[in-house]
């Protein structure tokens, strides 16, 4: 059985950005992380419905609109 560092296996596959915002509270790890992947992706923009991930550096809220959403 190996044993490890569970901060070094995070830090490693979603970088530092992910657990360094953590660490400074708002958004839930797994919203971050999605983020952190986005940004290594090359993404500009991440755009989401979640209001608190909307208010960290990166992420864009998605407002919806009142109408018909048939059309």
């Amino acid at each position: 059985m190996i044993a490890l560092d569970t901060n070094v296996v995070v830090r490693y596959l979603v970088g530092d950005d992910a657990a360094h915002r953590y660490g400074q509270g708002g958004p839930g790890f797994s919203d971050l992380m999605i983020l952190s992947a986005a940004e290594r992706s090359g993404a500009a923009h991440l755009h989401t419905f979640d209001r608190r991930l909307a208010q960290t550096a990166g992420a864009v809220l998605v407002e919806h609109t009142t109408g018909d959403a048939s059309r």
